[in-house]
C-alpha cells in the first residue's frame, strides 16, 4: 500500500513557484492536483495498464489552480512503469469524457524520471534539441493525488494534432509512432527497414496514430532501404540529420541510434515527405547503454569509456539502421551531418551552456526533489548526479563526466576537425525588392580548397527549401573569378522569403545561420498599404458544420480575404474584428501579405492556443459584423449580416467586387455562379412573370433590403431595380437565363432562376 506524505505546506514554505503563464515554461514548476473519490484508484490504474489500456475517470484535476472536472487518467511507459511504484508515468486526457481543455491543451504527458539520478535529463535534453528541430517542449511538474504529493515529474508536450498543426500547418496526414507494439528489443526494431510490401508485416513494430497511411509508410521504408538516392523525396533529410547528430552527441541511445531503434514519430507533410520527431529523452546522456549491433540479440553494451568514445558514424555500415547507413553514405549529407554535430557541440558543450542550464534547473527544482520521497534515488545521489556515476549495479554516468570526455573525443575526430568553408559575409543587392524583381545574392567565404556555395529558400514554413547554386566564375555578378565571392540571381515571388546559405569543400560543410534549416534569414518584399477595394472581405462562413477543416483538423468559422489589386498588399498593420467599438481586436501577424489576385483564409475560432491565422473571436451565425481596419479609425472593408445558413457561405459575386450572395462555399478560390445557393423561397415570396420581357415583379410580405440580378457566369448586372416598388426593369437584358437574389429584412437571400424572352 501507499506511504503518503503531505507536503503542501512544505513546498509553499520553500517558495516553489507554480506557473501561471505558459504550461511549458522551463523557468517554473507546474502544479497538477488530481482528485478521485475511488478508494482503489491506484489498483484500477494498474489493472487498466496491463489490460485494456483505457482511461480511468477521475473526479477532477486542478492545474495551477484552474479546476477541470471529470477527466481521464492512465499509467503509461514500459520500463519506467511498475505496479509496485508509487510514482508511475501518467497520461492525463482532459477531454476523454467531455470537451474541455487547459489553454488549448487536452493531453498531459508526465514522465517519472525513472533511471535518472539528475531528475532533469528529459528537460535538459529537450531544451537543447529545441534549438535545432521541431520537438516537444518539456518542463517540470509537481504532481499531487488527493492532496498527497507524489513527486516531481517531467511535463512533456504530446505529439498530437495540435503539435502537428503548430509545426507542420496540418494535422490530418499520416502520423506514425515508432515504438514497437510488442515489447521493445533488438528483434523489434522500428528502424524504417523494408520488410515487404504487405503493410500488416509492420503492425507489431509501429503504431499508426492517424486514420490511414500504412501504404505511404511502407513506401518510405522501401525508399530508405532500397533506393537511397531518392531518400530526400520521402523524408526530410535536414531534420533526420539533426536528430542523428543530437542522438550521437548526447549519447541518447534509447532512440533510433541505439539497440532498440525507437522513440520517435514520423509525420507526413503536405509534400508527402515524412518528418522525424524525437520523443522520450529521459535516458539521454548515457542513461541507456545499449548501442546495438547488427541482428537480433545485438545489444552492444557500452562501458563509460565506450559511451565517451562512441563513434560519430556508429551503424553507418549496418543494414539494421538504414537511415544512418544511407544518409552517411552520401558525401554531401555526411558533411551536413558533421556540420550539425559541430554546431551542437559548440553551442552547448564547448561553452558549458549545458552546465549553466543544469545549474539553473537544479536551483529551481531542489526543494521539490528533496521533498519527493518516491523518487528512484537518494538525495545524496541526486545532489552529485552532475559528476558521479552511480554505484556498482548501474552504469548511468554523471552528465559532466560523460560529456567532458565525449567532447574531447569528438573534437579530435577527423571529420569534425576538418576545416570547413567559413562565411565572411553574405549580402542581398536590395533589402526590400519589389515583387517579381530579380536581385543578386552573394556570399564571401574563406576556404582551404575549392568550395561550392548554395542559396536555399522557401516562402513559408510549410514549404520545402529549394536550392540555387552560387558561382565564383566572374560571370554571375560575383566580381573576379576565383576571389571567393560567390553570387547568383534570385527572383522574388512572395511577400516574405526564408533563406539560408550552405557551403562545402572536399572535407567539410557549414551553414549560415548555423542552425539552418531550423533557423533562417528573412527577406521581405516591398509592400504597399491597402486602400479600400484593394483588399476585400471576399467570403465568410459563420456556421461550419460539415465544411473545410483548419490545420488542426477542426471545422471552424472562416473569413476569406482577396487582393483585388496588381500589387503585393501588406496586412501586418491591419486588424480584423467583429466589434465596431473595438477595431483593434485581432492583429495580423508580422510580415503577412497577399499576392495580387490571391486569397488568405483566417479562421475565426476564438482559439488563442492555435497559431498564425486564428482570431480571438467567433462569427455569430445569427447576426454580426466583420470589419477590416487599421485598428484605429480607417475602415478598409466591412460587412454586416443577418442569420446565416449552416454550411452556406456569403461570397462576393463576381469575385472580389460583387455583392454578397449566400451559396456553397468556394473556400480559397474564385467565387462564381456555380456556388450560388438557391434557398427554397417561402410561400410569401413571388417573382413573376417568368419568363419575363420587361418588368419583373416581386411580391413578398417582408420589407426588401436589396435586389440583385446575375447572369449565368455569376456576374452581377447593373440594372434599374426598385426595392420600394419591388420590381426590376429587364428590358435591356438579352435573351437567356438569369438569377434573381432578394434579401429581405430577415437577412436571408431567396434566389430564383428566371428566363428572359
Amino acid at each position: 500500500m501507499y506511504r503518503y506524505l503531505s507536503l503542501i505546506s512544505l513546498l509553499i514554505s520553500h517558495n516553489i513557484c507554480f506557473a501561471q503563464s505558459s504550461f511549458y515554461d522551463v523557468n517554473t514548476i507546474q502544479k497538477i492536483e488530481i482528485f478521485s473519490s475511488l478508494p482503489n484508484w491506484d489498483y484500477r490504474l494498474d489493472t487498466l495498464k496491463v489490460g485494456s489500456d483505457e482511461y480511468l475517470m477521475m473526479d477532477s484535476v486542478k492545474i495551477n489552480g484552474y479546476k477541470l472536472e471529470i477527466v481521464g487518467i492512465k499509467y503509461k511507459g514500459n520500463s519506467s512503469y511498475n505496479p509496485a511504484y508509487i510514482k508511475n508515468p501518467i497520461h492525463i486526457a482532459l477531454d476523454e469524457f467531455k470537451p474541455q481543455n487547459y489553454h488549448g491543451i487536452t493531453d498531459i504527458k508526465l514522465d517519472n524520471n525513472y533511471a535518472d539520478p539528475s531528475i532533469m535529463r528529459e528537460v535538459l535534453a529537450y531544451n537543447i534539441l529545441n534549438k535545432y528541430m521541431d520537438c516537444p517542449k518539456s518542463n517540470f511538474a509537481a504532481i499531487y493525488i488527493n492532496s498527497v504529493y507524489i513527486g516531481l515529474y517531467a511535463n512533456d508536450e504530446p505529439i498530437d494534432k495540435k503539435f502537428c498543426g503548430d509545426k507542420f500547418s496540418s494535422s490530418s496526414n499520416t502520423l506514425i509512432k515508432c515504438n514497437p507494439i510488442v515489447n521493445p528489443g533488438t528483434a523489434a526494431r522500428c528502424n524504417m527497414k523494408f520488410i515487404n510490401a504487405d503493410s500488416t508485416s509492420y503492425f507489431n513494430f509501429y503504431e499508426l496514430k492517424s486514420k490511414s497511411g500504412w501504404n505511404k509508410f511502407v513506401k518510405l521504408c522501401d525508399t530508405i532501404t532500397n533506393y537511397p538516392n531518392s531518400i530526400s523525396k520521402n523524408i526530410d533529410i535536414d531534420r533526420s540529420l539533426w536528430m542523428l547528430a543530437f542522438n550521437n552527441a548526447t549519447v541518447n541511445l534509447d532512440s533510433y541510434t541505439g539497440a532498440f531503434v525507437q522513440n520517435y514519430y514520423l509525420y507526413e507533410d503536405k509534400y508527402n515527405r515524412f518528418n522525424p520527431i524525437v520523443w522520450d529523452l529521459n535516458m539521454a546522456f548515457g542513461g541507456f547503454q545499449f548501442s546495438g549491433t547488427q541482428g537480433a540479440g545485438g545489444f552492444g553494451i557500452l562501458t563509460l569509456a565506450g559511451m565517451q568514445n562512441m563513434s560519430p558514424i556508429i551503424h553507418s555500415n549496418e543494414t539494421d539502421w538504414p537511415l544512418i547507413k544511407n544518409t552517411l553514405s552520401n558525401a554531401s549529407y555526411k558533411k551536413k551531418y558533421f556540420a550539425h554535430l559541430k554546431t551542437i557541440l559548440k553551442e552547448n558543450f564547448q561553452n558549458n551552456d549545458y552546465i549553466n542550464t543544469y545549474t539553473n534547473f537544479k536551483s529551481l527544482i531542489d526543494t521539490a526533489v528533496i521533498a519527493d520521497t518516491n523518487k528512484f534515488f537518494s538525495n545524496a545521489i541526486y545532489q552529485n548526479a552532475l559528476d558521479s556515476t552511480l554505484p556498482s549495479g548501474s552504469k548511468t554516468p554523471g552528465i559532466r563526466t560523460l560529456m567532458n570526455a565525449r567532447l574531447a573525443f569528438l573534437n579530435a575526430y577527423t571529420d569534425i576537425a576538418a576545416i570547413a568553408p567559413s562565411f565572411t559575409s553574405t549580402a542581398l543587392s536590395k533589402a526590400n525588392p519589389s515583387l517579381g524583381e530579380s536581385i543578386i545574392i552573394s556570399a564571401t567565404i574563406t576556404s582551404p580548397n575549392a568550395a561550392s556555395v548554395f542559396f536555399n529558400y522557401r516562402n513559408n514554413k510549410s514549404d520545402h527549401f529549394q536550392s540555387i547554386q552560387l558561382f565564383d566564375d566572374g560571370n554571375h555578378n560575383d566580381g573576379l573569378a576565383n576571389d571567393l565571392v560567390f553570387a547568383g540571381s534570385f527572383t522574388v515571388n512572395a511577400g516574405n522569403t526564408q533563406y539560408y546559405f550552405y557551403a562545402e569543400n572536399a572535407d567539410a560543410g557549414t551553414f549560415s545561420p548555423e542552425r539552418a534549416e531550423h533557423e533562417f534569414f528573412n527577406l521581405s518584399a516591398t509592400l504597399i498599404e491597402p486602400i479600400a477595394r484593394d483588399i476585400v472581405i471576399n467570403e465568410f462562413l459563420a456556421d461550419n458544420l460539415n465544411g473545410n477543416r483548419d490545420e488542426y483538423n477542426q471545422r471552424e468559422d472562416w473569413i476569406e480575404l482577396f487582393n483585388n489589386s496588381n500589387k503585393l498588399i501588406n496586412l501586418s498593420n491591419l486588424y480584423l474584428t467583429d466589434d465596431q467599438s473595438k477595431l483593434n481586436k485581432w492583429k495580423f501577424p508580422t510580415n503577412t501579405s497577399i499576392l495580387p489576385g490571391a486569397f488568405l483564409i483566417v479562421w475565426s475560432d476564438d482559439d488563442s492556443s492555435q497559431q498564425i491565422f486564428h482570431t480571438n473571436f467567433n462569427l455569430n451565425k445569427d447576426s454580426g459584423t466583420i470589419i477590416l481596419s487599421d485598428g484605429i479609425n480607417k475602415i478598409i472593408d466591412s460587412i454586416s449580416y443577418r442569420t446565416q445558413t449552416t454550411d452556406k457561405s456569403a461570397a462576393r459575386i463576381p469575385n472580389g467586387t460583387g455583392n454578397f450572395v449566400i451559396g456553397n462555399p468556394s473556400f480559397d478560390k474564385n467565387n462564381n455562379s456555380s456556388n450560388i445557393y438557391f434557398a427554397q423561397a417561402d410561400n410569401s415570396l413571388l417573382i413573376y412573370p417568368n419568363p419575363v420581357k420587361d418588368i419583373l415583379q416581386i411580391s413578398t410580405e417582408s420589407f426588401i433590403l436589396d435586389i440583385a440580378i446575375f447572369n449565368a457566369l455569376g456576374m452581377k448586372l447593373e440594372l434599374e431595380t426598385d426595392s420600394q416598388h419591388k420590381q426590376i426593369n429587364t428590358a435591356l437584358l438579352l435573351e437567356g437565363v438569369y438569377y434573381i437574389s432578394v434579401r429581405t429584412e430577415s437577412g436571408t437571400y431567396n434566389s430564383k432562376l428566371i428566363k428572359r424572352n
